[in-house]
């Protein structure tokens, strides 16, 4: 679209002994209306794009900063058993653990981007029961690094949540147990 305007722009802009030097000065005086209108056109259609693309730049930006802003206010926010979830990818060396697939906590904090999935295809042989690698997001990493209270807080409520023998039950087959794949 630039081009189109910029092309335009030229015919109707460009001094007359230039473009009769190009032989289009018949041209023009014969289509220039025509020129005249492309280039409005598509001069509107330009700038009204690069206000959209300025727009959306600015408001992602602010978004992020928001998300980052708010980002441990959130990670408090998580029930006691998906704080035991996070910590089971946190304690590991490259922050992934095999997570049940039809779990609700693991589908919300995964909907919260404080996890994602490592891969889409990964072999299962029983659907009731099966698990596939997640990975704990970048930005979480970084909250429990660089806030030692939240990394505090969370390893309290885990061990407060783990004194109930039926969570410590669900903490083992849904975090530690391995998966029945054959």
């Amino acid at each position: 679209m630039s081009a189109l305007a910029l092309a335009s722009g030229l015919m109707l802009l460009l001094p007359s002994k230039f473009l009769a030097k190009l032989h289009l000065t018949s041209f023009i005086n014969k289509y220039g209306f025509i020129i005249g209108l492309v280039f409005v056109v598509s001069l509107a259609i330009l700038i009204v794009t690069l206000l959209i693309q300025t727009f959306n730049f600015v408001s992602n930006k602010r978004k992020m900063k928001w998300f980052y802003k708010t980002a441990e206010k959130r990670l408090r926010k998580l029930s006691p058993y998906e704080i035991c979830i996070v910590l089971s990818l946190f304690e590991n060396e490259n922050y992934t653990n095999l997570l049940p697939i039809n779990d609700g906590a693991v589908k919300k904090i995964e909907n919260e981007i404080i996890i994602g999935k490592v891969t889409t295809l990964y072999m299962i042989s029983n659907l009731n029961t099966a698990k596939i690698p997640y990975l704990l997001q970048p930005w979480v990493v970084n909250e429990l690094k660089e806030k030692p209270d939240l990394l505090t807080f969370f390893e309290s409520s885990a061990k407060e949540f783990i004194k109930n023998e039926n969570n410590k039950q669900l903490v083992y087959d849904s975090l530690i147990r391995p998966p029945d794949y054959f």
